[in-house]
């Protein structure tokens, strides 16, 4: 009897330790949770399709950027955040991958960042922060126009240049009248290359050229800021 009453305290003592330490382990992920950049007008600047996942994703993710640039500066678990007027751009949808961009404004720590995200098939950008914010990238601001807190300006902040996010979009193809696919992509140094395969036949780039050219305006960008190859490409030459 005695140690049947012994055994019981010890599993009642066992289950009240293993529920304060389910509570502190659920106290610190509920706290991380919190971790974000609310940014209240943030879903209607999205597109309607925009996964369930993307608004934690760019409120994350720009926090967790946060962290890396003001470190133990940035005391707040959470920080507001505003879309900047007119900053807010949806591009065109090319080959089923939605994307679009926009300023988030955090006037209570002066800083700025520039937000791309992107999701759907054949999408390349899985992720912008270490396999955990899908979808989304975070960049300092780096156009003189665009700076309003210097202090978030590229130099002092750790995340990648504006200037290249074009180098993060995803590829798009498509085929040509005789069934000869095409793919677009961005280089460095403000380049497009148009791959086709020619086999031996000669093609207008003309109306290849005008299609990347539509493809670029259709991430908001300048045309005329890029230049465009059309290379010889023979890898598969079975469609003649």
């Amino acid at each position: 009897m005695e140690s049947m009453e012994k055994r019981n305290k010890i599993i009642a003592i066992v289950i009240v330790v293993g529920l304060v330490v389910f509570g502190a382990v659920m106290a610190i992920i509920n706290s991380r949770a919190t971790d974000k950049v609310v940014i209240p007008e943030l879903k209607k600047n999205l597109p309607e399709n925009a996964p369930e996942y993307l608004v934690d994703s760019i409120e994350g993710g720009a926090y967790y950027q946060l962290e890396f640039d003001l470190g133990d500066d940035l005391k707040a678990s959470s920080v507001n955040g505003v879309i900047r007027d007119g900053s807010a751009t949806i591009f065109a949808d090319w080959g089923n991958t939605q994307a679009g961009k926009f300023i988030v404004d955090m006037d209570s720590i002066k800083y700025s960042y520039l937000v791309y995200y992107s999701y759907g098939e054949n999408s390349r950008i899985a992720s912008g922060v270490m396999g955990e914010y899908r979808g989304v990238l975070i960049f300092c601001l780096s156009n003189p126009d665009d700076i309003i807190y210097p202090e978030s300006a590229c130099g002092n902040s750790k995340a990648t240049n504006q200037d290249e996010l074009y180098l993060n979009l995803p590829d798009y193809q498509y085929a040509l009248d005789d069934g000869r696919e095409v793919t677009l992509s961005f280089n460095s140094g403000k380049e497009v290359m148009a791959t086709v395969n020619h086999c031996g036949v000669t093609i207008d780039n003309a109306p290849i050229i005008a299609k990347a050219k539509e493809w670029v305006e259709g991430y908001g960008m300048d045309p005329s800021d890029f230049t465009y190859k059309v290379p010889l490409s023979y890898n598969d030459c079975s469609m003649k």
